[in-house]
């Protein structure tokens, strides 16, 4: 978060609340059009109307849940999970209090109902070793078939293609992030070149000029997200993080779903 306040800091040309107006402004012109087009059709204005008061609840509903439901009752259940690990680990079951993670549900209740019997260690022991395998093993970046990629980008010219995520056109160094912890090497300006993207990334959105991701449609987290920020995003343009390098020169086309790597 820290590195993402220093983006914003060294990007004064940019204000988040005149573009936030501008979006609210813009957004309100539309509102304005749909209800004079619809005014002498009382019945369409009236299901209008409606499904607008619908789609501004179901907003806040959408995102209060994560913390109400997703964020919350997992914490809950993460402190009972993690009780049972500090009474498992004190009869000798279990070596560390954490090892409780690597059982099944049904297990953890085995254990508990078993004590002071029932020695989990060994257990424990070839699943982090099965962990540590899988670790190591990169899984394919998609199934089925799928718009096809070149098999190589060379730069010059060399064009992936996806899915148009958010519309508008931009140009900028790709920079390839795996994981959220890579956020500080983001620049503003740069195109984030990613796998997808989740909740976290939300506030990258406001440094980068435009976003690419191996996976996504229309409805992705991505491509809402980029559309709210009015940032051009092509998702689901496969192998774009193992095709793109980090540094290369990219415009991307997110109303045409295409990503030309200018120079490499």
């Amino acid at each position: 978060m820290l590195a993402q306040l220093q983006q914003y800091v060294a990007s004064p040309e940019r204000n988040p609340r005149e573009e936030l107006g501008a979006q609210a402004r813009r957004r309100e012109e539309m509102v304005a059009d749909a209800r004079r087009r619809l005014a002498e059709r009382p019945e369409d204005l009236t299901r209008f109307e409606l499904s607008l008061r619908d789609a501004r609840e179901g907003t806040i509903i959408s995102e209060d849940h994560n913390y109400w439901i997703d964020y919350s009752s997992t914490y809950r259940v993460r402190e009972v999970l993690m009780e049972c690990g500090s009474r498992l680990a004190a009869a000798g079951v279990l070596g560390a209090r954490a090892d409780v993670r690597f059982l099944r549900w049904a297990e953890v209740r085995q254990a508990l109902l078993s004590l002071p019997d029932g020695d989990q260690r060994a257990l424990i022991v070839k699943r982090k070793r099965e962990m540590e395998h899988w670790r190591g093993v990169t899984p394919p970046s998609s199934l089925g078939t799928f718009k096809e990629s070149p098999e190589e980008v060379s730069g010059g010219g060399s064009t992936l293609r996806g899915n148009p995520g958010s519309p508008g056109t931009a140009r900028g160094p790709a920079r390839i992030l795996r994981t959220v912890a890579d956020a500080e090497r983001l620049r503003d300006g740069d195109v984030l070149v990613s796998a997808t993207s989740a909740p976290p990334w939300t506030a990258f959105f406001g440094i980068v000029a435009g976003v690419v991701t191996d996976a996504g449609d229309l409805l992705s987290h991505t491509a809402v997200v980029a559309r709210e920020y009015g940032v051009p995003a092509v998702v689901g343009a496969v192998g774009a993080t193992s095709l793109i390098e980090e540094g290369d020169t990219l415009e991307i086309d997110g109303s045409r779903g295409e990503v030309v790597v200018v120079n490499r």
